[in-house]
């Protein structure tokens, strides 16, 4: 079984050594006793482990020839998928933690009792208790991996280090309403402090939502997650000022429209959370991203190839007026559905809220690049596919040229 024979005195006598008798030896069979404190060895490769362990892994010589099987997996590639996360945030600058996944209930209570908000994960009728738990503060396991990050800033803030960029790949337990648990891997980002730091021609500037943005944008890029995943407005509870990621598929015609799948948020935590960890006045920015729904979304992306454009891309630009709560995610997958193979790319270019607009109404600025990869555009297919994409627009999203729309009242 380990590669090669063994002398049986030297056999007996590891065996010797580790208090296992030999009751009885043939040429083929020993019986053994093995001492009770040994719980581990409990057949008969436990006992022949234990004596290549004595003998010494590296005296097993290496076959001239090896014999494999490769063991295919169905579905997403979670170790891949972990790594690659992994190392995407450590080449950005983002240092991991390993917290314990036993944390107090005193957190999740006091941050409900101050702020009043609803967060269903961290209700008590959620907590996974332990029965026998060695301390207060072991004594449920952790819903979020949130408050022990803001412990970490805590204790490297007392150290004098505040400029922090942090994550954890860590598990998240609830028990839920219908009974039975709940157990989800998650990737957390931390940010607090300066984003770069004080300079003779550079003043100081601490970061911002649109720095974690910016991370979260760069992660979704490495794992080749693209329009499946788009930014939407909410997710207040943990956090301040929030947003959440949602899912979106293709539906009729080949648009592209949520799922109404969450798979993670970003913000500012919520100044409650930061007083529960002694971070009053702190700014600290936080995501959260649910590790299998990610992967499953890389898993199914495909990278293709093409060889340079030929023909040159003409770029048209909008100035529209759009409802309050229509995000550019939205705006931009609608626009790439409705032009089809012509819309290579859709930017955001301006953003105006203020005087001037209608109630509800925010002003975007967007370019749109068109270009066939067989042909040179002619103006009218142009016209065309700017049609199609304001109609659209407007059906889908309630968006319109600026011209058509009126103004509020002087």
């Amino acid at each position: 079984m380990i590669g090669e024979r063994i002398d049986r005195g030297r056999v007996k006598a590891i065996l010797a050594s580790l208090d296992i008798e030999v009751l009885e030896a043939s040429d083929e069979a020993m019986t053994l006793r093995v001492p009770a404190y040994r719980a581990d060895v409990t057949r008969p490769a436990d006992v022949i482990e234990e004596v290549l362990r004595i003998h010494g892994f590296d005296r097993v010589p290496l076959p001239k020839r090896m014999a494999i099987t490769l063991d295919v997996v169905d579905g997403p590639n979670m170790e891949r998928g972990r790594l690659r996360m992994s190392e995407l945030l450590v080449s950005r600058g983002f240092a991991e933690i390993m917290n314990n996944s036993l944390t107090r209930a005193s957190d999740a209570v006091g941050f409900l009792e101050r702020s009043g908000r609803e967060e269903p994960a961290l209700r008590p009728e959620a907590f996974v208790e332990m029965l026998n738990p060695l301390s207060s503060d072991l004594a449920i396991m952790r819903q979020t991996l949130l408050f022990q990050g803001l412990e970490t800033i805590a204790r490297n803030r007392n150290n004098q280090h505040p400029n922090l960029r942090l994550f954890e790949l860590g598990r998240t337990y609830r028990r839920k309403d219908e009974g039975g648990f709940e157990e989800r891997e998650m990737v957390a980002m931390w940010m607090t402090g300066q984003a770069s730091p004080e300079n003779w021609n550079r003043p100081a500037r601490a970061v911002g939502l649109m720095d974690l943005k910016g991370e979260v944008e760069a992660l979704k890029a490495a794992l080749g997650v693209g329009r499946e995943l788009a930014v939407v407005p909410g997710a207040e509870g943990l956090i301040l000022e929030g947003v959440k990621f949602e899912t979106w598929v293709r539906g009729e015609r080949g648009r592209m429209v949520p799922s109404g799948e969450g798979v993670g948020r970003l913000g500012r935590v919520h100044p409650d959370a930061l007083a529960v960890r002694d971070l009053a006045g702190v700014e600290v920015l936080y995501a959260e991203f649910d590790v299998a729904k990610l992967v499953a979304l890389m898993e199914g992306r495909q990278v293709k190839a093409s060889d340079l454009a030929k023909f040159p891309a003409v770029r048209r630009d909008l100035s529209l007026l759009v409802p309050e709560g229509v995000t550019f995610g939205q705006i931009a997958a609608c626009a790439e559905a409705a032009g089809g193979k012509l819309v290579q790319s859709v930017g955001l270019f301006d953003v105006y809220v203020g005087e001037g607009l209608a109630g509800g109404l925010q002003s975007y600025a967007i370019k749109i690049v068109l270009q066939d990869a067989g042909k040179t555009l002619e103006d009218k297919q142009i016209d065309k596919a700017m049609q199609r994409i304001l109609q659209a627009l407007e059906r889908e999203t309630g968006a319109r040229l600026r011209a058509q729309n009126p103004v509020a009242d002087a």
